[in-house]
């Protein structure tokens, strides 16, 4: 095997991680440490088959950071195999997520990931903004919000100037959910409208970065309360996913492998939200017990939603079980803002499963939570003015007989009008909806008209 043969290797295994192909990785991995490369261990060489196998450790802090430790004393300059400004996590835009796969640690990966971004910064020049990020989030999660913005805007301002556009979604993302808990309109504009950008591929973007930012934008409407833009492809979950001996694995390449669990967690909300929590209940069932897929917010926010469908469906057993869940993964780091969000359904089951493991925690859930749907209300409204104009009740006869596949000469036969005036009232109904023809209209009368979550009418 050549030095350059040896080198595809790695950066063949590289991509097999991005992908979620974690036994070719594995293959990969093992052909590389069989070579003559691998063995000569004090060699730069060498440090770049260490870089590989630290990417299937993203999760084991002490692992990762002891192997980014050895490959940067060996390699001299930049990584040959990982590419520039590459992101820290592969393509995991989470970095909560994924430094905190259990309870507690929280301050300890803070630190660790401090190390971790300036050694990977200097092996390919990227990572930057990740451990602000890591940091905004916790504060966020423990309802520390003006901390929390500061830091989120520190992170998306490193994120972008460094090429890390999905640290920069990760960022936005905290920062429009602080925007929610303070009734914030301006500073929602700012992040949801560059998270918009991107998911509308109006900001230069990788496919991840895209599919991430639709996510998130369907993610913060149905926490709004809004569930009608969530893309037909969220709600109807057909991302090719499989189960594989890791976990999952994509299918013809339908979705970014990282992407499939976030997509999932939004498909079980609208499924919840509208008022079927059987479905709901099957796609978290099958997203953590087929799937795998586990980190600690993961875990966290599929319980209380879990609880959701149980309080739908009179189940009071399963319901109390699933918020005390919750309740426990939350309590060793302080992540008390996650149960504030949910305490108007769970109201005082929630403070006593939280007073079970913390005495002082009701207060603070109660202090973070203290008139949290009054709070989304101005938001909400800011983002329903942001749909296209009301239509006339003229335009609506228009556009249903339309929908029934009527021609204009038919419609203005059945509404007694001229087609002229068809056509005029078409051209109304197309610039207010964003289109330029009838083909459209179907799917962009879907996606702007107004459907609330069972929730927000109590």
């Amino acid at each position: 095997m050549t030095e350059e043969e040896f080198l595809a290797l790695l950066r063949g295994g590289y991509d097999c991680f991005l992908r979620g192909d974690f036994d070719e990785a594995e293959e990969r991995l093992a052909a590389a440490g069989a070579s003559e490369y691998a063995r000569a261990e004090g060699g730069a060489l060498y440090g770049e088959y260490l870089l590989l196998r630290a990417q299937a450790k993203l999760s084991e802090m002490d692992g990762l950071l002891e192997l980014y430790s050895q490959a940067a004393r060996l390699i001299p300059g930049r990584s040959r195999v990982l590419p520039p400004r590459a992101h820290l996590f592969l393509e995991y835009g989470n970095p909560f997520a994924v430094c905190s796969p259990v309870p507690g640690r929280a301050e300890e990966n803070a630190a660790k990931l401090r190390q971790l971004v300036s050694l990977h910064h200097r092996l390919t020049g990227g990572g930057l903004g990740t451990d602000a990020c890591f940091e905004a989030q916790l504060a966020y999660f423990r309802g520390e919000l003006a901390g929390a913005r500061q830091l989120a805007k520190s992170a998306m301002d490193a994120a972008r100037k460094n090429g890390q556009g999905l640290i920069a979604l990760a960022a936005a993302n905290v920062l429009a959910n602080i925007a929610i808990h303070d009734g914030d309109r301006g500073l929602w504009r700012f992040a949801r409208g560059y998270i918009h950008r991107v998911a509308e591929g109006a900001e230069p973007a990788e496919r991840v970065c895209i599919e991430s930012a639709q996510v998130c934008e369907a993610d913060l409407d149905i926490s709004l309360g809004l569930i009608q833009s969530v893309p037909k492809w969220i709600r109807e979950g057909d991302y090719g996913t499989v189960s594989a001996p890791w976990g999952y694995r994509i299918v013809g390449g339908r979705l970014r492998h990282s992407v499939m669990p976030a997509a999932k967690v939004v498909q079980i909300q609208y499924q919840s939200y509208r008022g079927d929590p059987v479905a709901a209940l099957n796609v978290a069932d099958m997203l953590q017990k087929v799937y795998g897929a586990h980190n600690l917010v993961l875990d966290t926010y599929l319980a209380f939603l879990r609880a959701g469908c149980y309080m739908q469906l009179g189940d009071e057993r399963r319901l109390r079980e699933t918020v005390e869940q919750g309740v426990r993964l939350l309590a060793p780091a302080g992540l008390w803002l996650i149960a504030a969000v949910f305490l108007p359904p769970f109201a005082e089951l929630l403070c006593s499963c939280a007073a079970a493991v913390d005495a002082s925690a009701p207060e603070r859930i109660r202090r973070i939570g203290e008139g949290f749907w009054d709070k989304l209300r101005p938001i909400r409204e800011d983002r329903i003015k942001g749909a296209p104009a009301e239509l006339s009740a003229r335009e609506r006869e228009v556009v249903a007989l339309l929908m029934k596949g009527k021609k204009n000469s038919e419609i203005a036969e059945q509404l007694h009008i001229s087609v002229r005036t068809v056509r005029s009232h078409l051209e109304n109904i197309y610039r207010k909806h964003n289109i330029s023809r009838r083909g459209q209209l179907p799917e962009a009368m879907e996606k702007n008209a107004v459907e609330l979550a069972f929730w927000s009418r109590l």
